[in-house]
């Protein structure tokens, strides 16, 4: 096994805010804006459940854990786990093929005694923040301050900025689960083990990304 280290939450939130569809309207001063109050938002939901486990939250909010062993892959996008929520059930539904893979992945390069319920527990976490935010009637895209996506003269329309919910997903599993780094750190050492992506190519990676958000 390779040895992992550490990730910084700003980098590892700022690498999911630059996958926003309006990542160019955002004004660069305003980049830690969006990590640090999507990661704050984040961080104190899970502190309202610290004693409670993944599994005693949604048998009190009344979700069924549903495991598929598709791919999960639909039109080209990979899914790990996904929540629906109607008006007769609440599901989360977890693609146990794509987990395993990430499986494989964790316990190569960062702990060789991570187990697939672990890996679970993550996307389980992540979900449950969305199912709050739902329930909440407050996605955290909403609580933040909007951008300007088009603009001319005087007409000016805003949009939010979406990622910022994913974000305090991670940050929430991480708070709640007591994770070393964001859960979506999962991502990169899974493009690495697929290799799409080099550990070194990695280390660039964050190290332009701390030029950019100006660390």
């Amino acid at each position: 096994m390779i040895e992992w280290t550490h990730v910084d939450d700003q980098l590892l939130a700022y690498g999911t805010l630059k996958n926003d569809l309006l990542f160019h309207k955002i004004p660069k001063e305003n980049y830690l804006y969006y990590i640090n109050e999507s990661l704050k938002l984040g961080k104190q939901k899970a502190k309202t459940y610290k004693y409670l486990s993944v599994e005693e939250l949604c048998q009190k909010n009344h979700i069924e854990i549903s495991y598929n062993k598709q791919s999960g892959k639909f039109y080209g996008v990979q899914f790990r786990a996904q929540i629906e929520l109607k008006k007769d059930y609440r599901k989360i539904i977890l693609y146990t093929d794509s987990l395993c893979e990430m499986l494989e992945a964790s316990q190569k390069y960062i702990d060789e005694q991570i187990t697939f319920e672990d890996i679970v527990q993550i996307h389980l976490a992540h979900e449950l923040f969305h199912f709050y935010e739902y329930i909440d009637q407050q996605p955290t895209n909403e609580r933040l301050d909007r951008i300007v996506r088009f603009h001319l003269g005087p007409i000016k329309l805003h949009s939010t900025v979406m990622s910022s919910c994913e974000i305090a997903a991670h940050a929430f599993a991480k708070e709640l689960l007591h994770l070393n780094d964001l859960p979506n750190v999962y991502d990169y050492i899974l493009l690495i083990h697929q290799k799409e992506m080099t550990i070194d190519g990695f280390q660039t990676l964050q190290e332009q990304w701390r030029r950019e958000i100006g660390e």
